[in-house]
């Protein structure tokens, strides 16, 4: 089953970028012992959610892609994960976590490999 799913994931439509961060860590992802998903991490997973471009393109409920936070042009889960000053303090403790990088695809790498070499719940 796993197998088909793997393999499904390589012709989807949509999700691309989702599914190409995930796809190299798919076997840690399901393979994780401790971890889920929050609301939140699914949004910036995705890009689907409270993101100016999402908003504006997909959901068609702002008049424009832009961050209410700074007023950058184009509001996206990365403009957010990487760029966005009022997640300063919140982009500081990933970082000291994870690592510089917050491409999606090193954030999906993090999250596959953090829960099996830490000891989470302390």
């Amino acid at each position: 089953m796993r197998d088909r799913w793997k393999t499904s994931l390589e012709d989807a439509l949509y999700g691309k970028l989702t599914i190409e961060a995930i796809r190299p860590v798919f076997g840690q992802w399901i393979q994780r012992e401790h971890g889920s998903l929050s609301f939140r991490l699914v949004q910036v997973m995705t890009g689907h959610g409270c993101f100016g471009h999402y908003l504006y393109r997909v959901a068609r409920r702002e008049p424009t892609p832009s961050c209410h936070e700074c007023g950058a042009t184009d509001d996206t889960a990365q403009h957010t994960l990487e760029e966005c000053r009022r997640w300063d303090p919140q982009r500081r403790t990933l970082v000291a976590e994870i690592g510089g990088d917050l491409l999606l695809s090193s954030v999906a790498f993090a999250m596959g490999n953090y829960y099996r070499h830490t000891d989470f719940c302390g």
